[in-house]
């Protein structure tokens, strides 16, 4: 079992550092589909502030794989609590908020 687990620990290991290499455009690719599918995100420095909360996001989950992370020690980067915030002061309902980690996740 510790080998198995090791084994895993390398693997996440190697596509973290494969999906880092690629992080901008990946970034750039989930950006371009919450944009795509939530039109009431449009304007007024809201991209801005999902780019950032995507691309932390990602680094953040990065981190894990690459360097085995336990979960507990891993807290929602400033920029997604700063999105989050922006999009309630905005009246944006959170299911839309949901929507677009559910959009980034299926893509990642």
């Amino acid at each position: 079992m510790v080998e198995q687990t090791a084994a895993v620990d390398r693997e996440l290991a190697s596509v973290g550092a494969a999906v880092r290499r690629r992080l901008s455009e990946v970034t750039d690719e989930i950006c371009q589909l919450i944009m795509h599918s939530s039109p009431q995100l449009r304007g007024d420095g809201i991209a801005k502030r999902i780019n950032a909360s995507v691309a932390e996001n990602m680094s953040t989950v990065l981190d894990v794989f690459e360097h085995g992370t336990a979960i507990d020690d891993v807290h929602a980067p400033a920029a997604a609590h700063e999105n989050a915030r922006g999009m309630a002061q905005r009246g944006i309902p959170v299911v839309a908020l949901v929507r677009d980690y559910r959009i980034a996740h299926g893509h990642f």
